[in-house]
């Protein structure tokens, strides 16, 4: 699952910013802290996704596992420290090995 942008799921960011300007940019500047409304920060997300892969990682020790995701939880598991700049296109690969 992608990060839970909550109410603001299905809105374009020029929706959000129209609707919801204050929490749009307190978002933006903290994101790690402050969520969408009903939607989750990036913390949460990273705990979500670090849960996951510790359990993928339990159920198939020594096998290789194939990971389809969306953009956040894939940008996060590339590089946590450059999460808000690894861009990623549509049906990229990448190979990690733990």
């Amino acid at each position: 699952m992608e990060l839970d942008f909550g109410c603001w799921d299905g809105l374009t960011y020029e929706e959000i910013e129209r609707l919801d300007r204050d929490r749009l940019w307190a978002w933006h500047d903290d994101p790690w802290r402050v969520s969408p409304p009903g939607g989750e920060t990036l913390a949460l997300l990273a705990a979500r996704v670090e849960s996951f892969v510790k359990e993928i990682g339990r159920k198939h020790d020594g096998s290789t596992v194939l990971l389809v995701a969306h953009g956040g939880p894939l940008r996060w598991l590339i590089d946590p420290a450059a999460f808000q700049s690894v861009r990623l296109a549509p049906g990229e690969v990448h190979v990690r090995n733990r």
